[in-house]
């Protein structure tokens, strides 16, 4: 997954990073000049890396300006503590790294792309590998075969599972927007298919995205088709995700993926 910095004049992308986290549904703080992800990753926007990770538990949390507040409840008295990110060790950490001997893959890395497409023409791979190779040039990254670092492209169903539709009947907002419609229920098998780019270095995973492309949460009523027809009209592949997934340039080691160290905010301060 990237986090992607966009310009508030022209709206071009003056930034993309590399995050350790799988979940589409990322929450974004600014804090200072700096980012923080779900309230525990502090990003260095600027030098393009993760840089601390906070576990601040999972109580009321706010940020303004460049503070934390957060809110430890009790039943007889509750806590609330107020902490300055970075904090001073965090920022020690900062002067005494070299990013060159952080990064997995950066400028000028050789790379080999891998490729596992079911479910597709030849001319759609080929289309696929075209739009991937022009993500890596861009990168600055070098293509050779044989490289120990690899880009994974994997496209594959997934397990085959059973989905239940309900017809909605008479008048009133259609699903998904109204309640559960009041009509019979259709149950029909669905196989999604599973998109992935990985990037490896020395077989270990240094960045990936994935999108799954699965049953529809809602169908319209199409007159002449069973809803068994209309789902397998529309689970497919996508080949789009492969043009359009985010391939960051600066790709840190796993051990850096999550920040170089980890603090815990307690209602004594930060540990």
């Amino acid at each position: 997954v990237s986090v992607a910095v966009f310009s508030i004049d022209d709206g071009t992308q003056i930034k993309q990073i590399a995050v350790p986290n799988s979940r589409p549904e990322l929450r974004l703080e600014w804090i200072g000049d700096k980012l923080l992800l779900d309230f525990s990753l502090l990003i260095d926007v600027q030098r393009e890396r993760p840089w601390w990770n906070y576990d601040s538990g999972r109580g009321p949390r706010v940020v303004f300006g460049n503070t934390l507040f957060t809110l430890f409840p009790d039943k007889q008295q509750s806590t609330l503590v107020t902490s300055q990110l970075p904090h001073s060790a965090a920022q020690r950490s900062l002067a005494k790294t070299d990013d060159l001997q952080l990064f997995a893959l950066s400028r000028g890395a050789d790379v080999a792309i891998s490729m596992k497409l079911s479910g597709i023409d030849g001319g759609t791979q080929q289309r696929i590998r075209n739009a991937v190779e022009q993500k890596i040039r861009a990168n600055g990254w070098n293509i050779a075969a044989n490289s120990a670092n690899k880009i994974e492209l994997q496209l594959q169903r997934g397990k085959s599972e059973r989905q239940e539709y309900v017809e909605s009947r008479g008048f009133g907002p259609p699903i998904p927007f109204g309640p559960r419609g009041s009509g019979p229920t259709t149950k029909v098998n669905v196989t999604p298919w599973l998109h992935k780019l990985i990037v490896t270095v020395g077989g270990q995973e240094v960045y990936s995205t994935q999108r799954t492309v699965g049953a529809p949460g809602y169908l319209p009523n199409e007159k002449g088709k069973s809803t068994q027809q209309q789902v397998n009209e529309r689970v497919k592949p996508s080949p789009e995700f492969f043009e359009s997934a985010k391939l960051p340039a600066k790709l840190y080691k796993p051990e850096y993926r999550g920040g170089f160290g980890k603090s815990r905010i307690t209602p004594s301060g930060i540990q």
